[in-house]
């Protein structure tokens, strides 16, 4: 059986991509052959065979390649939502089997040829649209690499850790609750480890260590006592999971999905986060009773273990595999797909929004941007309702802004009347447009949008 692999992401300071990693190590290659496929959004003009099992790939290309990499698997597999690069390409190759894997908080099935949403908790399950079509998998831990430390470095201090960036939301950071914590027990010391965790952001504390971004993250986690994570409805925390291997106990918030694998005062701590006044007593609650806790650690580290270990999450993946695959028929043609009815104009469009998030320059950008209005298709409102499009359109109308000032109308006023006669209508690019000395046949049509919107 041939799965391809697709990612965004690649790296050791990413779960996204650790799971893909642990895919690739540990699916059983006797039944299943495994190719990667990395889309890299930071270079252009890339496709390059790393090794037989990987495909780096740059996504300015992607779309013209994939369909030519997919017809020779039977599986195709992405981390959700809505991609439609990897969903066009699909579908163009002709495959029925694609399966995206939720990471986030948010519905997925946004096209038409995804029969299947692996959710890596209830917690995202619950968000999905049609749950018969779903599966939660949790994601795993690597147990064998993910260990208890035999002898502590820093038996003389309690150590809390918060791994995670910078800009995770947050219902209160480790950075922030410090100083309030250490006053009542100075015997403590706070590691802030992750994207962006290098340097303080406020005033200099002596307890707190910035670790920023580290390979040795097992290291971390067998020294350290406490794993403190309060983000706001975290898919799944694969941090705590990865803190119960090394004996480390999770504190964590209750809305997100560690709180299902995390029992209270059993083998971690839950905190009722929607109590901001209850936080600090409850962390200093589990800090108080460092020295008596072992009991938990050690069911902390059962539990990693016996639920989730990598190899068990592997597993269930095989078994989705195969099961999909035999109702599926995966090596039959889905039959004769139209282009006109593939979303080439969105692939592009996404394309584009990723470039100029980047900060690529509109010199740069400008030849993607030709590419997109000078594509025949229209774009489908139907497929554009999910909420990730409106962020998308707002860039890329404000790009084409960007081209009129530059001197561009010409690609500018395509795009928008690509947009109008797609009946999709907002006022921020119709009144750019309309501001921009379009044509007259174009200015009643703008109007007439406008009244519609009840801005005219």
């Amino acid at each position: 059986m041939r799965i391809a692999i697709c990612s965004y992401s690649q790296g050791v300071g990413n779960g996204i991509a650790r799971m893909d990693e642990y895919l690739l190590q540990y699916l059983d290659r006797g039944t299943f052959s495994v190719l990667y496929v990395f889309i890299d959004t930071k270079k252009d003009g890339l496709f390059e065979r790393v090794s037989p099992g990987r495909i780096h790939l740059s996504l300015d290309i992607a779309l013209e390649n994939l369909p030519d990499i997919f017809r020779h698997v039977d599986i195709i597999q992405f981390n959700g939502s809505y991609d439609p690069v990897i969903c066009s390409a699909a579908e163009i190759a002709g495959k029925k089997v694609v399966i995206e894997v939720m990471h986030n908080i948010e519905p997925g099935m946004m096209h038409r040829n995804v029969c299947h949403t692996v959710c890596v908790s209830r917690t995202v399950q619950r968000a999905q649209l049609n749950a018969s079509k779903t599966s939660v998998i949790y994601n795993g831990v690597d147990t064998q690499k993910f260990v208890p430390a035999r002898i502590r470095r820093y038996p003389e201090k309690i150590v809390v850790m918060q791994p995670a960036r910078r800009d995770k939301v947050m219902h209160a950071n480790l950075e922030n609750l410090a100083p309030r914590i250490f006053a009542h027990n100075g015997n403590l010391e706070f590691w802030m480890v992750g994207p962006g965790q290098d340097t303080a952001y406020g005033e200099n504390f002596s307890a707190m260590k910035y670790l920023g971004v580290r390979a040795d993250m097992e290291e971390l986690y067998a020294n350290a006592d406490f794993m403190l994570l309060l983000s706001k409805g975290d898919s799944f925390g694969l941090v705590a999971a990865e803190a119960m291997a090394c004996g480390c106990l999770p504190i964590v918030s209750h809305d997100g999905g560690a709180a299902e694998f995390v029992e209270h005062l059993k083998d971690g701590y839950v905190v009722d986060c929607s109590r901001p006044e209850g936080i600090v007593p409850a962390i200093l609650e589990a800090l108080n009773a460092r020295g008596e806790d072992e009991v938990m650690r050690l069911a902390a580290r059962r539990k990693a273990l016996d639920v989730l270990d990598i190899k068990n999450s592997v597993w269930h993946y095989e078994q989705l595999y195969a099961e999909i695959v035999s109702k599926s028929c995966a090596h039959e043609s889905c039959g004769a797909c139209l282009s006109k009815e593939l979303p080439i104009m969105e692939s592009r469009m996404m394309t584009l929004a990723m470039y100029h998030r980047q900060g690529r320059s509109l010199c740069e950008l400008a030849p993607f941007f030709s590419k997109l209005v000078l594509t025949e298709q229209g774009f489908d409102p139907g497929r554009l309702r999910h909420p990730f499009w409106g962020n998308v359109f707002e860039i890329v109308s404000s790009l084409a802004h960007e081209m009129v000032l530059s001197g561009h109308k010409d690609v500018a006023f395509r795009f928008y009347d690509k947009l109008l006669s797609s009946r999709i209508i907002f006022p921020f690019y119709l009144q750019n447009w309309l501001e921009s000395g379009p044509a007259l046949d174009a200015r009643t049509r703008i109007r007439h949008a406008l009244d519609v919107l009840g801005c005219g």
